[in-house]
């Protein structure tokens, strides 16, 4: 097998790699919730500490809230804090969320043709007589 196939070969692996992964990225293949993190519990684990060195007294502190952590229910005035800034956050990552696509399309753009630019490079100095035809 010559170097040019090998690079050209090489160039359309990685190409089609990275489609297949932006793919399977916006058919949203991936999970970024937390749920998968779950599976390792047992069913009534979560949220209890466990220390095998530790005594009884100290595993019951280890239940005990952080000095400083307030464990209280919020009020409705946080409640309705609370639910304001989640939606301004919302509408924010929707102004953004255009933008942040150009800019993410234009990167991928310039990675390909950079890589592009690369193979050609990389391609005439093991064969310096390719495209002089």
């Amino acid at each position: 097998m010559d170097t040019v196939t090998l690079l050209l070969s090489s160039f359309i692996l990685s190409v089609s790699g990275l489609l297949v992964f932006i793919w399977s990225l916006r058919h949203r293949l991936f999970n970024a919730t937390a749920a998968a993190a779950n599976v390792i519990f047992s069913p009534g684990e979560i949220g209890h500490g466990e220390e095998p060195a530790a005594s009884p007294q100290q595993r019951a502190g280890l239940a005990l809230p952080v000095a400083g952590q307030d464990r209280r229910a919020p009020s409705d005035a946080e409640r309705a804090a609370m639910q304001q800034e989640l939606a301004e956050r919302v509408e924010a990552d929707r102004s953004s969320a255009f933008v942040t696509f150009v800019f993410l399309s234009c990167s991928v753009a310039w990675l390909l043709v950079a890589t592009a630019a690369g193979l050609t490079s990389s391609i005439k100095l093991h064969e310096p007589d390719w495209l002089l035809q």
